[in-house]
Parts: structure tokens; C-alpha cells; sequence
């Protein structure tokens, strides 16, 4: 009887979500796009695995029993024990575990974050840009109460290591018409061997919908899972790239100088029109999402990457995801939130047709590099 309520609450939990199926067929792909899909898969599974330790979760799975399915799926679904949909998140009893463990992340020592202050005391200290940077983790240092940051190559050697060989593996069985994948590849390796990312991010950028069929991105990159919004969560996206994509990047790329000029008259004085270098978004079709880039609701259509350093700060990368939520059951459940929003007239005009919400999704990472958004 003690178990009921929480499996019950469980139960509710998964019931707000709604499954949908992402299908990838592969059986015109090469021999070596096979071998390479295989190990990015492996790679997928060791990226799940680092970022379990970055949420402080690795190895809570094995306490979930196996007469527990729904709990199993909640924790596999949310990467962690805690509710996470909006009518059970706020209740403790809604737990994959059956006694829920306290929200400690692994990326900082577990006494500190019993200060719910923490993350700011930490940038009080005399090595504040060290605790801060965003490819680290908080350690304790030798004198009692001083703390400094480990790189991620020294806490998580192992699992960088066996993802770099997967990587290289990938690389070997490609061929020359995806030289830029094969140096991407290599370079990433590189970057999970030293943390120094900004190779990878330049032979990243440097890949686009003309010289390769398929879209990789593994890198720590994103900062919201975490409470300090420092430490970049490793995460994996593999996608193909939608035939369709050059088409709209020929439509749209003439007209960024126009969208900066109205956007800058909007904005008036003293912001001025820039020269703006931005890419229109490769659009791509997902095979796969781990870690970081696997939401336990929804899922990204739309991302501007590298965060950070010389590649980001020359206009970094754009992509625009265009085979999710163009499934009936999203289509349906997109018109039932803009049928709340609208009026009668103007929701009579309204679509949920892919063409039109694909627009949406450019136009909106668009407008990230446009103006004076920061």
C-alpha cells in the first residue's frame, strides 16, 4: 500500500506526456555511413552516461526494481529520478525512487550546495573566473573552505576518453565526399582529449548543407540544467540534412541586410544597422538527441552554437530542426493552443502546415543575431 501513491503519481506524471516517433531510414546510406551511424550511437550512450554524473544521477537507475516500469520510464524520460511535468513536478512524492534523494548536481561539492546562496559566494572568491568557467567543475581545493576548478579531462577522463575513440572510429569508415564530417570528427576527439574546443568549433562551422549529407554536433555546450547556469552540459545531436535546406538559404540570405536595417529603424537611436554576418540555418532532420540535447518534454527545433569564445563571437552556427512536430498528434495539439490564443477571424487564418511553422523556426534563430537583442 505505501508504494501505490507514488506509482500512481508516476503514472500521472508519464500520462502528461505524449510520445511521438522519429524514424531514420538508413538502408540506402553506405556501408561506411552505417559504421558511422554504430559509433556515434556508441557515443550517444557515453554522452547519456557524463551528463548522468553532471546531474549527480549516475547509477540511481540500478535502484529502481524491475516490477517498477513506470518509474524506469520516468527516470530514462526526465534523465533523472524528479518529476519534471507541471501538475506532479512540485509534489516530492512523484519520484522514480522510493526514497527521493536530495537535488544536488555533480558539478559542485554536495556540502556546498546546501547554501541555496552558493553560486553566488563562489563568484566572491579570488578565483572566481577559474570556479566559473564554463568547462570545469567545483572541487575542494586543500584549504578548508577554498574550492577550484577541475577540467572536465581530469573528472571525466574516462568516459572523454572512450568517446574520442569513437569519434576516430566513426571517422574511418567515411569517405572523401565527407571530408568536413571526417575532419569534424577528428578535431572533436581532439577536444574531448584537452578541452580546448575551439578546433572542433571552427571544423563545426566550417561543415554546411553543401559539403556534407549529415549534421553532427557533440560538445559541452548548453548551461540551464545546472544552478549556476556555468558549466556546459555535454550533449549529442546527429541529423541528416534536409535536401530541402539550400533552397531556403538561397531564398533567405539577401535578405538579412534588410531585416537588420528595419529592425535597427525599429529600434531607433542610439543602435544603428549593423553588418551582419550571420548564416541563414541549415535545416536537418534528427536522427538523434542524448544528453544535453534530449528534453524530457519537447525537443529543440532551433539552435545558434558554439556559446562562447572566437568561433561565436564571428556568428558561430544555425540550425533548424525540420522533421519534429510535423507529426498529426503535434499538428493537433499546435492548433489547440492557437485556437486559445486567437481570435475567431485571425484563427480561421491560422496553419500548422510544416512550411509555414519551419518559417517561424528560421525566422526566429534569425533574429538572435539581429538588432540589439543583448
Amino acid at each position: 500500500p505505501a508504494e501505490q501513491k507514488p506509482r500512481q503519481l508516476v503514472v500521472d506524471h508519464l500520462a502528461q506526456g505524449r510520445p511521438t516517433l522519429v524514424a531514420t531510414d538508413l538502408t540506402q546510406a553506405s556501408e561506411g555511413e552505417k559504421r558511422f551511424v554504430e559509433h556515434m550511437l556508441n557515443a550517444a550512450e557515453l554522452i547519456e552516461r557524463l551528463y548522468a554524473r553532471q546531474k549527480g544521477v549516475f547509477g540511481m537507475q540500478a535502484e529502481i526494481p524491475e516490477s517498477d516500469p513506470g518509474s524506469q520510464a520516468l527516470f530514462h524520460r526526465n534523465q533523472s529520478p524528479f518529476g519534471e511535468a507541471p501538475k506532479t513536478e512540485n509534489d516530492p512524492a512523484c519520484n522514480a525512487l522510493a526514497t527521493p534523494p536530495p537535488r544536488v548536481v555533480g558539478l559542485y561539492p554536495a556540502e556546498l550546495q546546501k547554501d541555496e546562496n552558493f553560486c553566488a559566494a563562489l563568484q566572491k572568491e579570488s578565483n572566481a573566473r577559474e570556479l566559473m568557467d564554463h568547462f570545469t567543475a567545483v572541487v575542494a581545493a586543500d584549504r578548508p573552505g577554498t574550492f577550484r576548478g577541475l577540467p572536465y579531462t581530469e573528472v571525466y577522463r574516462q568516459e572523454m576518453e572512450a568517446i574520442a575513440r569513437e569519434l576516430e572510429l566513426g571517422a574511418q569508415g567515411l569517405d572523401d565526399q565527407e571530408a568536413a564530417l571526417k575532419k569534424y570528427l577528428t578535431a572533436a576527439a581532439q577536444g574531448f582529449r584537452t578541452n580546448d574546443w575551439e578546433p572542433a568549433n571552427e571544423a563545426w562551422v566550417a561543415m554546411n548543407a553543401q559539403n556534407s549529407k549529415w549534421y553532427l554536433r557533440i560538445a559541452p555546450d548548453e548551461v540551464y540544467y545546472e544552478p549556476c547556469a556555468w558549466k556546459a552540459g555535454f550533449a549529442l545531436q546527429l541529423a541528416r540534412i534536409n535536401p530541402d535546406s539550400i533552397e531556403w538559404q538561397q531564398k533567405l540570405d539577401p535578405m538579412k541586410k534588410e531585416m537588420e536595417e528595419q529592425l535597427a529603424q525599429m529600434a531607433g537611436k542610439p543602435y544603428r544597422a549593423r553588418d551582419v554576418q550571420f548564416k541563414i540555418p541549415d535545416f536537418i532532420d534528427v536522427v538523434l538527441n542524448a544528453g544535453d540535447a534530449r528534453s524530457a518534454h519537447g525537443a529543440i527545433i532551433g539552435q545558434s552554437l558554439p556559446n562562447w569564445g572566437p568561433v561565436a563571437e564571428k556568428g558561430g552556427r544555425t540550425v533548424a530542426m525540420t522533421n519534429l512536430y510535423t507529426d498529426v498528434d503535434s499538428r493537433n495539439t499546435q492548433a489547440e493552443l492557437m485556437s486559445s490564443v486567437f481570435c475567431k477571424n485571425t484563427n480561421a487564418l491560422a496553419t500548422t502546415d510544416a512550411r509555414e511553422t519551419l518559417i517561424g523556426t528560421v525566422l526566429h534563430e534569425a533574429a538572435h543575431n539581429l538588432g540589439p537583442s543583448h
